[in-house]
């Protein structure tokens, strides 16, 4: 009889750390799937930020840029006054407007610089991304330097916006690049671009990626010179 209460009692006691191991490993999912996904999100936050900061600031200081002439100790130039050193083609209610500045390096290095942005395939997904085609002048035309190089990738808009026009062209420019992460955060989320930021696209979308906003408003000195 003792016997038979002892085997009933490791029975019980079995399915009681059954039990309690089940709890264990339930609530260790539970925490793991609510730690991966903060890990997945904040990795999309930095991937995000490391890709939309530096290009936002490549995009600021080639508008900064525009329409500097180089010029000697004479203040003579190599090259005739720069037509256009600033246009922006409008998308309209699209992704994405183009930006092309043009602007002395030297008194010898005049470049044009556009900004554009086109679908990128690689494997299976494809995106948008943002791209930069760099051209010299040579005195009687534009020779392409660099042609199609990525700037950027995971573009969902390029807007621009130009103000307090100078001779026929803004002084100001206000530029909103909105990024999305490469990899999923494993959760839906809701995406609408703020009313307050500029462009026609109103950018509205559900899926499983992050998306974060970089804008800024650049002054154009150069055309007051």
């Amino acid at each position: 009889m003792l016997y038979d209460d002892q085997r009933g009692y490791s029975l019980i006691e079995m399915v009681l750390a059954m039990a309690i191991g089940a709890i264990i490993l339930v609530g260790a999912y539970a925490s793991y799937t609510v730690i991966n996904k903060q890990y997945m999100l904040m990795s999309s936050i930095s991937s995000v930020s490391q890709a939309g900061v530096p290009t936002l600031q490549l995009i600021t200081r080639d508008l900064r840029m525009a329409g500097r002439r180089a010029v000697d100790s004479d203040i003579q130039s190599t090259y005739d006054r720069i037509d256009t050193p600033v246009a922006i083609t409008d998308s309209g209610d699209a992704c994405c407007d183009q930006l092309q500045v043009v602007y002395d390096k030297a008194l010898d290095e005049r470049y044009r610089v556009t900004y554009f942005v086109q679908p990128r395939t690689t494997g299976v997904t494809t995106r948008n991304a943002l791209y930069m085609d760099i051209d010299q002048w040579d005195s009687v035309a534009w020779n392409n330097v660099t042609d199609d190089a990525l700037v950027a990738d995971y573009i969902e808009d390029f807007q621009l916006e130009g103000s307090d026009t100078i001779n026929g062209f803004p002084s100001l420019v206000d530029v909103l690049l909105i990024f999305r992460s490469k990899d999923t955060i494993l959760e839906v989320r809701d995406y609408q671009k703020a009313d307050y930021e500029i462009g026609n696209y109103d950018l509205e979308t559900t899926d499983t990626f992050f998306r974060e906003e970089f804008s800024s408003t650049v002054n154009l000195r150069n055309l007051r010179e």
